[in-house]
């Protein structure tokens, strides 16, 4: 585990008004708030910052925004729906719109997608929780056009002295090529992190111990003994029964360490595609340029012991698409090319991305087309593919794949595992979070015996709760001017909980509007009244409480209540009949006495 707090360099920050030139070198360009980022979070932030009247640039490193909206789709539980407000649920009720046109339905009947809810006098059924990633992409690009949002794509932060900060305050931001981004305000609403390491602000990267922050779910999990890996007795090595030949690619030598312990190994790429089984959409699995066989025996192993369906899930997207997320069984082998820690250096990264994709385009061409995988899996695989009328400039590959948690806020407040489980609570809440966490296995690990181990998968449901303000600043004495949405201060565990991209928009907003509103009163954002911060949530439609979970805690009170009451007014009904009938045998033996 890495517990940082980086030290700075200042930039001189030149002298020029917003987008003019300061010389033949570099330009400085000056804004109300600075966005680094543009995941769901800093979408959302930069949206609502300008409409608040706010001057914002949100910068992104790559060429895409909207994260796995824009990648793999989104799909979003509708139980929760009454929990979503604000911008999100605008995003949402956008995408509704768009798929009310029967146009925009080329492969598939609008009639027959079940997520789609026809047009009511009720408005709240005017929203759809699932989308194609182009379309999340247009309506996403539609939001921040009308909101007037300077948007800076394929721009990262300069690796040596990417932040100026002044005593505790952040002045500007260094990007490549020697612009140079001063603002009042700044948001990290990166999946990395990278301008948060850069502003001398503490954060963690890995998993602590359980000890930590007294948890149960964190550092090295103990062993899946009683799991299909298990069960299967796989051998480590290249070569069957010989001991003495190398392990497997994406196999380690040994456990990490003891159950509970810290572990230093930064999380691993996660995935999800969008795919689609129609003929005139679809596309072959690509396969990489340089492809080595060699890198995928492991999961040659692993097909053979498997059946087609449990290979992944596949959740329903319009147009005959579907969101693709790997088994339970098979993530292991997703994360067989772990990502490694993400510095502001842009070719690295870029070398790492490119090595990731690579990697799970081997996978997936692995699986449709090497004989030794059992037919039925191949046959499944090639029935699905990716779609052509996807990221068209990618080679209708995904942008990027997710590698969240890389590195965590350490802020005043730590949300962790007794958050997750409501024995906590996380103060002044700014949104509400929900659904629930898991951790797949990291990379499998050779026994004593020569076999393959992993780590035991683990899942929490938790119950909706709000997300406190806290969670998203600084310690006040490292920096009072930066908002971090997506990396909030939390634990390994707390944080897997934070990887809904709706969740995520909606902690966008609530970041975007309290930095308008600091450049407004002129404070700080570590310094501004929570009630001023409320208040103007409640206005624009973010929801801060389950109010329907209150009214059935409520009702659920009444009804034990009004029960209680009903065993009460029974028993003293029948104290009461017990008293008359002993005051009555009483009365009778007093009669009966007398007559004698």
């Amino acid at each position: 585990m890495i517990l940082s707090s980086v030290p700075l360099r200042l930039i001189p920050l030149l002298a020029a008004s917003a987008f003019g030139l300061t010389g033949a070198t570099a330009a400085t360009y000056e804004y109300d708030v600075v966005v680094y980022g543009g995941s769901p979070a800093g979408i959302a932030a930069s949206i609502q910052a300008a409409r608040m009247g706010r001057k914002v640039a949100l910068i992104e490193p790559s060429r895409h925004l909207g994260g796995q909206l824009t990648n793999g789709g989104t799909v979003m539980e509708p139980k929760y729906s009454h929990l979503v407000g604000g911008i999100a649920r605008e995003f949402h009720h956008r995408i509704w719109s768009w798929y009310t046109d029967d146009a925009h339905w080329t492969f598939q009947k609008r009639d027959s997608f079940a997520g789609f809810s026809p047009a009511t006098s009720e408005p709240d059924n005017q929203r759809m929780w699932t989308c194609e990633p182009h379309v999340a992409g247009r309506v996403l690009d539609d939001m921040l056009r009308e909101a007037r949002v300077h948007v800076i794509l394929g721009r990262s932060l300069n690796a040596k002295d990417g932040v100026a900060k002044e005593e505790r305050r952040l002045t500007s931001i260094h990007l490549g090529g020697d612009d140079v981004y001063a603002g009042k305000v700044f948001l990290d609403a990166s999946h990395d992190g990278q301008l948060m390491a850069q502003a001398g602000v503490t954060f963690r990267t890995g998993r602590e111990a359980n000890v930590t922050y007294g948890e149960t779910l964190n550092g090295i999990r103990p062993v899946d003994a009683e799991g299909k890996w298990a069960k299967w007795n796989l051998d480590a090595h290249v070569i069957e029964g010989d001991a003495k030949s190398p392990l497997l690619p994406g196999v380690a030598a040994s456990a990490a360490g003891e159950a509970g312990a810290d572990s230093p190994a930064p999380p691993t790429a996660t995935l999800a595609l969008c795919v689609t089984k129609e003929a005139a959409n679809r596309l072959p699995w690509p396969k990489p340029e340089k492809y080595d066989l060699a890198d995928y025996e492991l999961l040659v192993r692993v097909a053979g012991k498997l059946d087609a369906k449990s290979l992944f899930h596949l959740e329903p997207l319009p147009n005959g698409k579907a969101r693709l997320v790997p088994g339970l069984e098979l993530a292991p082998l997703f994360n067989t090319a772990p990502a490694e820690l993400p510095s502001a250096d842009r070719q690295t990264n870029r070398t790492n991305t490119r090595r990731q994709r690579e990697h799970l385009m081997g996978l997936f061409w692995t699986l449709a087309n090497d004989e030794r995988v059992p037919e039925p899996i191949r046959k499944r695989l090639q029935e699905w593919g990716l779609c052509r009328d996807e990221w068209r400039d990618q080679g209708s590959w995904p942008s990027s794949t997710s590698v969240p948690g890389i590195r965590r806020l350490v802020g005043t407040l730590v949300l962790t595992e007794k958050h997750l489980r409501g024995e906590e609570s996380s103060g002044d809440p700014v949104g509400m979070n929900f659904g629930s966490a898991q951790w797949s296995p990291s990379l499998p690990f050779a026994t004593k015996e020569g076999r393959i181990a992993i780590e035991a998968p683990t899942k929490l449901d938790f119950p909706p709760q709000p997300v406190g303000f806290q969670a998203l600043l600084p310690k006040p004495e490292e920096c009072t001017n930066l908002l971090v949405p997506v990396c909030v201060s939390a634990s390994h565990v707390a944080e897997a909980a934070f990887r809904n991209e709706v969740v995520l928009m909606v902690l966008g907003q609530s970041a975007g509007t309290a930095a308008a509103l600091a450049v407004e009163h002129k404070v700080d954002v570590a310094e501004l009244e929570y009630s001023l911060l409320r208040s103007r949530l409640v206005a624009d439609g973010q929801v801060l409480e389950d109010e329907l979970l209150r009214q059935e805690v409520h009702q659920k009170v009444t009804r034990e209540k009004a029960a209680a009451e009903t065993v009460l007014s029974e028993l003293d009904r029948k104290t009461q009949e017990r008293s008359n009938a002993r005051a009555a045998a009483q009365e009778k033996r007093k009669q009966q006495e007398a007559g004698r």
